[in-house]
């Protein structure tokens, strides 16, 4: 199956009722990875700001950047964090994207 007919068909699903996370999030990395490099990158950063949104909202993020000199330590534990989420997303990517060229190669 090439990668149009797999994202046609879970178009198809979703339209027909499947309304899992699930099934939406492998149409949205199936559209970035047909996409090309540019859409990937895009996609991983929305992936990345959303597993840092689990944790801190958007104003924690802000407030703990402009503190950043005042509580060290903080601005510290959010950069570990950040750089932890960013490992996590790359791995998920990396496990996804070898399913879908598992399925669209046939193996």
């Amino acid at each position: 199956m090439n990668i149009k007919q797999y994202v046609y068909n879970l178009s198809k699903q979703i339209r027909e009722g499947e309304r899992s996370p699930e099934a939406r999030e492998k149409l949205a990395y199936a559209r970035a990875y047909m996409q090309g490099e540019a859409a990937l990158e895009k996609y991983r950063d929305s992936a990345i700001a959303r597993e840092i949104g689990k944790t801190y909202n958007s104003d924690a993020q802000l407030a703990i950047l402009f503190n950043k000199d005042i509580h060290p330590e903080e601005y510290e534990a959010y950069q570990t964090f950040r750089t932890e989420c960013k490992a996590k997303v790359d791995a998920e990517l990396e496990a996804k994207k070898a399913e879908l060229e598992e399925i669209i190669n046939g193996n």
